[in-house]
Order: C-alpha cells, then structure tokens, then sequence
C-alpha cells in the first residue's frame, strides 16, 4: 500500500510537523488492519499456515497424519487432499497423484496375470519403499482401487560402464553342387 504523501505546505517545519506525524500513524494503522484483514487467507493455506490449523484443514479434508511425517509432507498432503481425492481410483490419477507429493518415479501396470487379474503391480525406485513405507500404505488405502490386490516392485539405478570395440569377422561361403 502507499503510504501517505503530504503537499509541501503540509509537511510543516522541523520543530512543528503535526500533519507529518499524523500521517505516519495513519501509515501504521493501515497496515496492522491490512494484516488483520490477510489473517484469515493466510490461515488457511496449509504451506505458511499455523501448525494448529493445518490440522484443522487436515480434519476438513480427511487427512490423518502418520507417526514420524515431516512436517512439510504433510502440509503438502493437506494442501493437495482435494485434488487428490478427485483423481482416486484410476491409474493416471494415481500417478497424478504420485507426482504433486513428489516421490519420484512410479509405473502401474493392472490385469498381466490371467489368473490373479486382480493385482496392481506398482514400480516405484527402491528409496521410496524404504523411507517411506507408512505413506504408501496411506496411499493405496486412501486412494487405489477397492477389491484389488497391490504389489510393489522397485527399481534401483546403477551406475554402468559399458565399453565398445571393434571387433571385425570375415566370412566366405561356399557351396557345391553335383550334376548328373
């Protein structure tokens, strides 16, 4: 907000600045309401929110947070809950859903065995199983399909150095006929 500029006839002398003076009060009062005023926007943004009502939010939007989450994802997960829950049930809303909590890598693939067309194999990096088994079990519970069977298969990269050489062959063929 601008603060108040004054005309020069109103700005005083150095020993009598009354206007001056006013001014700058009414330049602090405006801003303390405009903070009064942004108080409630800014409550309910889960991101920059008091802790307190991020799990009121988190209550509203069906979010229970996990022994041991950090803070941050579970601002996340409470910021993304509605949007979250509107791609549940489907495989690119599941790996919609993968992306905005930032896990990395996932690959789904659904119905390969004939015989158990009920399991969902999920192929995510191996970091993900290991540092955070409670949220994907928070996942699928939440938001993978009812009546399937989830499977998870990781991926580990490796660094492979692999060298070329030429490698040169001659070949001659040669055939034999007899006729009579």
């Amino acid at each position: 907000m601008d603060k108040i500029s004054l005309v020069f006839w109103q700005k005083g002398t150095k020993e009598k600045s009354d206007a001056q003076g006013f001014a700058s009060f009414l330049d602090e009062w405006w801003q303390q309401c405009r903070e009064w005023l942004a108080w409630p926007l800014k409550a309910l943004n889960p991101e920059n929110a008091p802790l307190f009502m991020v799990d009121l939010l988190a209550y509203e939007r069906d979010v229970q947070r996990y022994s041991g989450e950090p803070e941050s994802l579970y601002r996340l997960r409470v910021k993304t809950a509605y949007a979250n829950a509107k791609d549940a049930g489907t495989k690119a809303g599941l790996e919609r859903i993968w992306a905005r909590l930032g896990l990395g890598y996932i690959e789904i693939s659904e119905r390969e065995d004939a015989e158990n067309w009920d399991i969902v194999r999920i192929n995510v990096t191996e970091s993900v199983i290991s540092e955070k088994p409670e949220l994907l079990k928070i996942i699928v519970e939440k938001y993978g399909r009812t009546c399937r069977r989830y499977e998870y298969t990781t991926v580990a990269n490796i660094d492979l150095n692999i060298m070329s050489a030429s490698v040169e062959h001659f070949t001659d063929n040669m055939t034999a006929r007899l006729e009579l």
